[in-house]
């Protein structure tokens, strides 16, 4: 089969549709059971803005925030400072 072939891109558009409607688990599951499903899931793709990663204490959707808002205020020039003499 033909990487480019329609039924290569149906095949990959069907997987990941099924990977993406995969609930995510409670937040009191079993560390080991959370780890495998985040290793499965890209939880970035959008579809899993609620879920709170292992390790973290924020959603992904805050997280998503605080990155876009770091990025911003990192990208904004610095002002320059204008002295001006009195005399």
């Amino acid at each position: 089969m033909d990487v480019g072939s329609p039924e290569t891109t149906t095949e990959t558009t069907v997987a990941s549709t099924v990977i993406d409607t995969v609930a995510p688990p409670p937040a009191d599951a079993p560390i080991e059971e959370r780890q495998e499903f985040e290793a499965t899931v890209d939880i970035y793709s959008g579809a899993y803005d609620d879920y709170v990663p292992v390790g973290s204490t924020i959603s992904v959707a805050e997280r998503r925030t605080i990155v876009a808002a770091t990025a911003v205020v990192f990208l904004m020039p610095a002002p320059v400072p204008v002295s001006r003499r009195m005399k």
